[in-house]
């Protein structure tokens, strides 16, 4: 009796008078006096003439009670997870028959009911766009083979508008080593992609601006000694982009030699003394004419104030300085003709 609560005798008692077998589960006391979950069987039998008794069997249920509180646990996460998060998390047989669970972002990303996609599991290919639905299907035909995907199409939303879809599905296999579902997530990408196009839009336009120009940009770093260089300071300088990495020994060795002591003077100076420069010099490139540079150069420091790389844009003012050095000619020439008339 000691090793039952008070409250579970009442429930034992009334086996005394059912004689059939019962299954249920109660609570039962240690020695230590913690309580622990049991499952307890009564089966009534007579044992000799006008004798009867109960056979009873009782099952400790702690280490099952635990896993189920576990496993509850753990889909009370997944649940919590997958009802609050944008992305679409789903679920479905291999080969896409039956839907067995869509988060409710599908409302959102699609723009159609959790339900619609229930009732008929495709549907949901009937959003993508006719461009890229081909592709798609090609894709959900592999399904059953067990392969991974990973690709993104364009769907109409519910509301008309276009949106790109980035779509990631895994497959579950069954222990006889056959795909059992797939579950997946999908996520709105259209800001994403949309950024992308405006950024490469961006590069675009940088670069043709700095072709225009004909002035390019330039990032030093300190410790490894890499340069950095835009497209255009590629062209001024006429070296291949593919085949060669720029250092800085690379600029140097372009540098006219009469002006290499002036920009190394520069260099150290930016970078020992924290000092900004803008000074022009000239270039003898692979195709040996000499061309005219302006360039600003300004420390880069870390967050103690140290110096750890440069940055500066550079200029092609060839064509300037040669307008300069006829203008100053025809001066010349004006002014010597001028004082021999005097």
């Amino acid at each position: 009796p000691d090793l039952v609560p008070p409250e579970e005798w009442q429930r034992l008692e009334k086996f005394r008078e059912t004689p059939i077998t019962e299954l249920f589960e109660a609570i039962n006391v240690r020695a230590n006096g913690e309580r622990f979950p049991v499952k307890v069987r009564s089966i009534l039998y007579d044992y000799a003439p006008e004798r009867t008794a109960y056979l009873v069997t009782v099952t400790d249920l702690t280490q099952q009670k635990q896993a189920e509180k576990q496993i509850q646990e753990s889909e009370e996460r997944f649940k919590l997870i997958a009802e609050t998060i944008e992305e679409v998390f789903w679920m479905s047989d291999p080969k896409i028959n039956k839907m067995l669970y869509i988060s409710p972002g599908y409302e959102k990303v699609w723009g159609q009911t959790q339900q619609s996609l229930l009732e008929n599991p495709r549907s949901f290919v009937d959003a993508i766009l006719e461009e890229d639905r081909e592709r798609v299907l090609q894709v959900l035909m592999k399904q059953k083979e067990g392969i991974r995907f990973d690709h993104e199409y364009r769907i109409r939303h519910g509301d008309g508008s276009i949106r790109t879809i980035w779509d990631r599905g895994y497959p579950i296999w069954s222990e006889n080593g056959k795909v059992e579902r797939y579950v997946g997530v999908a996520q709105d990408v259209t800001a994403r992609k949309e950024a992308e196009t405006r950024l490469v839009q961006s590069e675009r336009d940088l670069a043709e601006a700095q072709r225009v120009a004909r002035i390019g940009n330039w990032r030093l770093e300190l410790q490894t000694g890499r340069l950095f260089w835009s497209k255009e300071l590629y062209r001024i300088f006429e070296i291949d982009e593919v085949k060669s990495e720029p250092r800085y020994e690379t600029f140097i060795n372009c540098v006219h030699p009469e002006d290499k002591a002036l920009m190394i003077e520069k260099n150290r100076m930016a970078r020992e003394e924290n000092k900004p420069f803008d000074v022009i010099y000239r270039i003898i490139p692979s195709s040996g004419r000499m061309k005219f540079i302006r360039e600003i150069g300004n420390p880069i420091l870390d967050n103690e104030g140290t110096v750890v790389g440069l940055f500066g844009i550079a200029q092609d003012i060839t064509e300037q300085k040669l307008v300069e050095q006829e203008l100053r000619a025809s001066e010349e020439k004006y002014r010597t003709l001028i004082e021999s008339q005097d």
